[in-house]
């Protein structure tokens, strides 16, 4: 579940948070009185969002190696338009589209805290590597493709992008070292999507 996979989220992204006000805890940061997810960044993005953000901009070699990073790290994500970004008027990110930027590391866990995403994610002609976290499964809100194309991920292509059936557009993780071996629970989705 998203609360599971937030709950074990590295103290690293929870640092990530910035512009608290006076006398907030990590703990204020990240639960309100209500136990839902506080955003106590400078501007309308959730804090969970931004640092989710900044743990891809970090672990993909953002600052090193990304050939267009506009306005990443600085500010609210929305408000300052960071380079790839799709927003939505209450400040949720709803689309990230950085293909063809170069792109070196591997993909972090915190990308399923990017709940919001629902017009799509483009992430092309990388030098990705690693494995494919399965918190992309957690993108359910997704409703264009996700293309994670021309890559170097290895290994198995998690069973949880199973849970990805509101997904209109194309599922592509084509031109990698991913196994040869789709799981039957992605064949089923296929079939949804295709009969929809």
């Amino acid at each position: 579940t998203f609360e599971s996979m937030f709950a074990s989220a590295t103290a690293f992204s929870r640092s990530l948070c910035w512009d608290l006000p006076s006398g907030a805890t990590t703990t204020d940061m990240f639960t309100g009185s209500s136990g839902s997810i506080s955003a106590y960044a400078s501007g309308p993005t959730p804090c969970a969002t931004t640092s989710a953000l900044a743990a891809l901009y970090n672990s993909t070699g953002g600052r090193r190696v990304w050939t267009t990073k506009l306005n990443w790290m600085a500010g609210d994500p929305c408000t300052n338009s960071w380079y790839g970004l799709t927003c939505g008027s209450s400040g949720e990110v709803n689309g990230l589209s950085i293909g063809t930027n170069q792109l070196a590391g591997m993909l972090p866990t915190q990308i399923g805290l990017l709940t919001e995403l629902g017009s799509g994610v483009a992430i092309t002609n990388t030098l990705i590597s690693g494995t494919l976290p399965t918190e992309i499964g957690l993108l359910q809100s997704l409703t264009a493709s996700f293309s994670a194309r021309h890559h170097k991920i290895r290994g198995a292509v998690p069973t949880e992008l199973a849970l990805l059936t509101n997904m209109a557009g194309s599922l592509d993780l084509s031109h990698g070292a991913l196994a040869a071996t789709v799981p039957s629970e992605l064949i089923l989705l296929n079939e949804t999507l295709n009969s929809r």
